[in-house]
């Protein structure tokens, strides 16, 4: 790009064929009657949501923008409960993104009935990864926004469990419907699940 004077000035250049999870390297080439000088070396990694990567579809990308989470490509259950109905599970009240990896645990201390929904996740081994969890409140709310609603990740017009409990008899599930919202629901509920895993 022609730049005159000696004025701060964006360039920018269209790339194409680019590959994901790569991390790709540029630098700036000022060149004028006088010489040439060449920038920083920067770098930056191709990551997009709905990408298919590390086993699934990505749903998040820290503010890194090399690692973040992905969602499974498909459910691991049409209908599970959350599981131990009437017990308050210590520590499964993690609310934020980056949380729904310590619920799980928590979740398998404290209630480790077999078929539950963190279980399930906690379990499964798919696509060569053996790492899923049952995502967060807020994680869950990002798999909605960023995959569900572009019309990604095969999801059902139903209710999926999160991993963030509400009270001893309650827990979350994100509504995959219109309504698009998050409400308590009793334990014993069979909800559907979708795993997640942090890359």
């Amino acid at each position: 790009s022609p730049v005159t004077g000696d004025n701060v000035t964006n360039v920018s250049a269209a790339i194409s064929g680019l590959t994901i999870g790569t991390t790709y390297h540029y630098r700036i080439k000022a060149e004028n009657s006088v010489g040439t000088t060449y920038g920083n070396d920067m770098t930056f990694t191709y990551l997009y949501f709905g990408a298919n990567y590390q086993g699934g579809l990505i749903f998040y990308i820290d503010e890194t923008g090399m690692h973040g989470l992905v969602c499974a490509p498909t459910d691991q259950s049409s209908g599970a409960e959350w599981g131990c109905n009437g017990t308050t599970i210590t520590g499964a009240d993690g609310y934020d993104v980056g949380t729904g990896y310590q619920n799980t645990l928590d979740i398998i201390n404290g209630c480790p009935t077999a078929g539950t929904a963190a279980k399930i996740c906690y379990d499964l081994t798919l696509n060569g990864y053996d790492d899923w969890y049952l995502p967060s409140y807020s994680e869950l709310g990002l798999v909605l926004q960023n995959i569900k609603k572009a019309g990604l990740g095969d999801f059902t017009e139903a209710n999926y469990w999160c991993s963030t409990e509400f009270n001893n008899m309650n827990a979350y599930a994100w509504e995959f419907t219109f309504i698009a919202t998050p409400y308590e629901y009793g334990k014993a509920v069979l909800e559907r699940v979708r795993a997640i895993r942090s890359f």
